[in-house]
C-alpha cells in the first residue's frame, strides 16, 4: 500500500541541525491497521505528514500504491493525494467561518475531486450530525468536530487514512465513537496508519510500530 524506503528528514532550530527520521524504513500493507507510538518528539507527526505528501523528506522513496509521491510536481502530487488519502487531525482543522456542510465538501473546491455524496449522506447519518450541518464549528462539542472531521476525510472515498491523535481530545465515549468507525472503515477495505499515545485502540491494531528519539 505504502512503502518508505531510506527516509530521511532533519529540521534546522537555530544554529543546529535536528534529525527526526534517519535512514527509516516503513511497510504500511493494504487493508491493515498500522498504530505509531513513541515520546513526544520522536517524529511520529512528521513520519505521517511525510507519508501523506505533505512533507518532503531530506533523502529517501515514499511509494503509494506503486507512485513516488515526491516525484510529482506539486500540484499532480496534491490531486493524487485527495483522491486516495483521507487525513485526520487530533485539532480537527475545521474552517470556524464555514458550515458543518461546506467544511465536509471544502476539499471538493479545493482539489477538484468528485465526492460521493451517497457516502457522505450515509455517514453524516450514521455519526449523527445531520442535524448539525448548518452549524459552525464553535457550535460543536469536541467530539462532534471530530465526526465532521471524519466524515470530511471519508468524503472523496479515499483507500488510506492518516490519523495524528484523532482521540486525544476527546472523552471515552466519542473516543470509542471514532475509533469503531475507523475499525469499520478497515472492514471494508480501507488501510489505517494512527498516531496514539494511548492504548485504546491498540487491540484493534495490526501492527505497532514504536519510534525513538
Amino acid at each position: 500500500m505504502i512503502e518508505l524506503k531510506s527516509i530521511n528528514k532533519s529540521f534546522q532550530k537555530g544554529k543546529k541541525q535536528i534529525k527526526v527520521l534517519s535512514d527509516f524504513d516503513i511497510n504500511i500493507k493494504e487493508n491493515s491497521f498500522s498504530i505509531i507510538k513513541g515520546q513526544s518528539g520522536c517524529g511520529k507527526s512528521t513520519l505521517l505528514f511525510t507519508m501523506g505528501g505533505l512533507l518532503k523528506p531530506d533523502s529517501g522513496e515514499v511509494k503509494l500504491l506503486g507512485q513516488d509521491l515526491y516525484q510529482l510536481n506539486q500540484s499532480s502530487r496534491r490531486v493524487f493525494t485527495a483522491k486516495t488519502i483521507g487525513f485526520v487531525f487530533q485539532s480537527y482543522h475545521l474552517l470556524s467561518y464555514l458550515s458543518v456542510r461546506d467544511n465536509i465538501l471544502v476539499q471538493q473546491r479545493l482539489s477538484y475531486i468528485q465526492l460521493d455524496l451517497d457516502l457522505i449522506d450515509d455517514m453524516i447519518n450514521e455519526l449523527h450530525l445531520q442535524d448539525r450541518l448548518n452549524h459552525k464549528p464553535g457550535e460543536l462539542s469536541a467530539g462532534e468536530k471530530q465526526r465532521v472531521a471524519l466524515v470530511r476525510s471519508l468524503a472523496a472515498n479515499p483507500k488510506l487514512i492518516l490519523a495524528d491523535e484523532p482521540t486525544g481530545n476527546l472523552d471515552p465515549e466519542n473516543s470509542e465513537i471514532v475509533l469503531s468507525f475507523l475499525k469499520r472503515f478497515q472492514q471494508k477495505g480501507g488501510t489505517i496508519a494512527m498516531v496514539s499515545h494511548s492504548s485504546d485502540a491498540d487491540q484493534m491494531a495490526d501492527q505497532i510500530i514504536h519510534l525513538k528519539k
